[in-house]
């Protein structure tokens, strides 16, 4: 039996063409296609530089008060597929 999951995100912004959200302080890439590859959702974990939380988006290094400036209320929503089976 496979469980589908809905994600609701209602705050994002689009950086270099792709789909970024944020939702309970974590930012999360959504899934996009870009020439024949596609890409997977996925959670983007902060690091720190200095005393600063910095996350790498799309390979520039952006802190996450200038991700709060750019943060826009969107109506972005994604399907998760879990299959039990399958453990990635």
């Amino acid at each position: 039996m496979n469980n589908i999951y809905t994600i609701v995100f209602t705050e994002g912004f689009i950086y270099k063409g792709v789909r970024h959200g944020w939702k309970d302080g974590k930012l999360y890439r959504l899934p996009f296609e870009r020439n024949i590859r596609t890409f997977k959702f996925m959670e983007i974990k902060p690091f720190v530089i200095g005393s600063t939380d910095c996350y790498n988006v799309q390979r520039d290094k952006i802190t996450r008060d200038r991700i709060e400036e750019k943060l826009e209320t969107v109506n972005w929503s994604i399907d998760i597929y879990v299959e039990p089976d399958c453990p990635f």
